[in-house]
């Protein structure tokens, strides 16, 4: 496996763009999950859940496990809801393979400014097909990528791949570049929140590899409240591991932990539109949500809308039930957004108990 070796031309390899995070040595390993990236590769991997569940983490570790093949990486970020700056890191992520020679058309290729034009891709397709084994194209935090014109060169690219490429996508929301198509046809594999939430068996290996003497009562009860996320369970180790009694902290952990609470407010709500963040806080007084209760709540015609689009961005929210047709928040966010409720005016918190 090659990615992102030294010989690549104009020094592109120490990007660290081109290269996946280091794993701490505390992480662990996630053996169910790897498994599913090892076997029955697919023309399309798509790795999609919220912040904090452990997304990037997965992958490295991947990478790290030397996946037949060669592995071009490419971390996004909001620079590259352009198609210009995009198709320059696909272009450095690709070189920084070290896979393609010096006398590859690749290296004479130059991004295009705006328009995404066909012949370009084949182009830059044609010097994947001469690389011979798997080619996988990592895109972290592939949710940054908005714009129309960006997004339809991303669909350009699943339409047009040859066999051996292998478009690995990882992000807080699935971009919309045609893989419901794909989906039909048996061409996509995907882990999902559910897949990397940590099982029960796992919370009690991190929490030895952290060194934090839990009881099995308290070892659930975090288990239960954090329902698996990666984050969760990573502050609450730290903030015992610092010595915290760890009995006392489980009992009173949840979404108004101050760095629960800071995660939450930094890499959930701040991205969201004020009146998003304000049905949000109306409707987290219930444990479970209808739509119909959501818009009493909120005094929103548009929760069924407003609902769907906070699940299908992965904002920490899911269908529960028969029929799917109640929504429940994360407990982590719910506490958080109750919080919060109280903070604003404990008035509103009873007028919308009342309600519910």
């Amino acid at each position: 496996m090659a990615v992102g070796i030294e010989e690549t031309p104009a020094g592109l390899a120490v990007d660290p763009r081109f290269h996946p995070p280091a794993a701490s040595a505390l992480d662990l390993t996630r053996d169910r999950l790897l498994e599913v990236l090892r076997r029955d590769a697919a023309p399309v991997t798509l790795v999609c859940a919220p912040a904090g569940f452990g997304k990037t983490s997965l992958l490295s570790g991947w990478v790290a496990q030397a996946p037949e093949g060669t592995i071009a990486w490419l971390s996004l970020d909001r620079h590259d809801n352009d198609p210009g700056r995009l198709w320059s890191g696909l272009l450095g992520a690709l070189r920084a393979t070290g896979r393609f020679p010096p006398g590859s058309r690749l290296h004479e290729l130059l991004a295009p400014a705006d328009e995404v034009e066909s012949g370009f891709v084949d182009e830059l397709l044609r010097e994947v097909v001469s690389v011979g084994e798997p080619l996988w194209l990592v895109l972290d935090d592939v949710e940054v990528v908005r714009h129309p014109k960006a997004l339809a060169s991303l669909e350009l690219l699943l339409q047009r791949a040859p066999s051996n490429l292998r478009l690995v996508l990882s992000g807080r929301a699935e971009p919309p570049i045609g893989l419901p198509r794909l989906r039909v046809r048996g061409a996509v594999r995907e882990i999902r929140s559910q897949d990397l939430a940590f099982t029960l068996d796992e919370t009690s290996q991190l929490v030895r590899r952290r060194e934090v003497g839990l009881s099995e009562t308290d070892l659930e009860v975090l288990y239960t409240r954090t329902e698996g996320w990666a984050a969760g369970l990573q502050i609450a180790c730290m903030a015992v591991s610092g010595g915290e009694e760890p009995g006392a902290f489980v009992a009173r952990f949840d979404g108004d932990d101050h760095q629960v609470a800071d995660y939450l407010l930094t890499e959930v709500m701040t991205a969201l539109p004020a009146a998003t963040r304000r049905f949000m806080l109306r409707t987290s007084i219930c444990a479970d949500l209808s739509v119909g209760l959501a818009e009493r709540l909120s005094d929103r015609m548009d929760a069924a809308r407003v609902l769907n689009g906070l699940e299908q961005g992965n904002a920490f929210i899911r269908r529960v039930g028969r029929g799917r047709a109640t929504y429940r928040y994360h407990d982590l966010l719910r506490t958080f957004l109750l919080a919060e409720l109280r903070r604003d005016d404990p008035r509103v918190e009873r007028e919308l108990q009342h309600t519910a």
